[in-house]
């Protein structure tokens, strides 16, 4: 989406150094890199939107790059990251644990150059089934030096113990008051955006909205001029609304469909929003190449206005299949 990605995606942390509210991770971190006994699995826990993902992405491009202190890692390997044998997987998108297997297969073979260690991370792993975390067990424990697993997850308490018990876990807290005004400081004065802070900041406050990506999710509504209580109010939700974003612009009704199921009618007018949201930076982004389409995705969903939220919710989860069929090549219903 180039200059107009999202800023949840163009504000992304690409080193430790530009991690905000989680010092003391790092810091571990950074002392296990520099002990030489580098755990081969790993859990992050924590809230949806503190940075579990990002923090598992530096920490795999940094076993590849030896070129400065771990964490920091260098802009060539930056620019060849997609060269790494590094693998992200959605586990609750893992269609049971013969599909669990397939992948964790793999982890037992040596990687190929230019990568020094296969990096494994297992996004959202509280989906995973119970038979699915018994397979990973040994995996896990029999992994070779160069392969290591990342477990990241929103519901620790979901996960086997005997699993967590192989991990080196970390939770990951939420931002204080004070991370909070210095991350949306940051993110204002990067976003360009040409309003006053205080009245966001004190909705997020009020709200208890700490997580950076929430944060980012109402500043990018704020910067179109929505009222700061709006902006964080249709924020605050505990759906993954850009993995919804990602998946419809996909064509991929499954992924949406994970995500509708935690959906609360209370939640409809805020994946609403985020969705709208994502498809207006998409439609002014410089390079893209579905404008029509984007632009009657954007017009179909505006038409969705549920008398009530639990109907609008119905109404809503119809149009996101709708929309998300039209974005994988079918017509829409006349």
């Amino acid at each position: 989406m180039g200059e107009s990605e999202i800023f949840s995606l163009q504000f992304r942390p690409k080193r430790f150094s530009d991690m905000i509210g989680l010092d003391k991770v790092v810091a571990s971190i950074r002392r296990q890199a520099e002990s030489g006994r580098f755990p081969k699995a790993w859990l992050f826990a924590g809230q949806s939107g503190c940075g579990k993902t990002t923090l598992a992405r530096i920490v795999a491009l940094s076993l590849q790059c030896r070129h400065d202190v771990f964490g920091e890692p260098c802009d060539k390997c930056m620019e060849r990251s997609d060269r790494f044998a590094i693998y992200e997987i959605n586990a609750s998108e893992c269609k049971g644990v013969d599909a669990v297997e397939e992948i964790a297969q793999t982890s037992a073979f040596l990687p190929s150059p230019p990568t020094r260690c296969k990096v494994y991370i297992l996004d959202e792993a509280q989906g995973l089934s119970t038979a699915s975390q018994r397979l990973l067990l040994k995996y896990f424990e029999e992994a070779p030096d160069t392969t290591v697993w990342i477990v990241a997850t929103t519901e620790p308490e979901k996960l086997l113990l005997p699993l967590t018990r192989r991990c080196t876990a970390y939770s990951l807290p939420a931002l204080t008051t004070k991370d909070t005004e210095k991350f949306l400081k940051e993110s204002f004065a990067r976003a360009k955006v040409d309003r006053e802070r205080g009245p966001l900041l004190d909705a997020l406050l009020t709200r208890n909205v700490r997580s950076p990506g929430f944060i980012l999710q109402a500043l990018e509504k704020y910067s179109t001029g929505m009222n700061p209580e709006d902006c964080v109010s249709v924020t605050a939700i505990s759906v993954d609304t850009l993995r919804i974003c990602r998946n419809m612009m996909q064509g991929k009704w499954s992924g949406i469909r994970v995500e509708l199921e935690k959906a609360t009618p209370e939640d409809a007018k805020g994946i609403q929003a985020s969705v709208l949201g994502y498809l207006r930076a998409a439609l002014v982004a410089r390079n893209t190449t579905d404008t029509a389409k984007i632009a009657e995705a954007i017009r179909l969903l505006c038409t969705v206005h549920g008398y009530d939220e639990s109907v609008r919710l119905a109404e809503l989860s119809a149009m996101l299949y709708q929309v998300a069929r039209f974005f994988g090549g079918k017509r829409l219903p006349k």
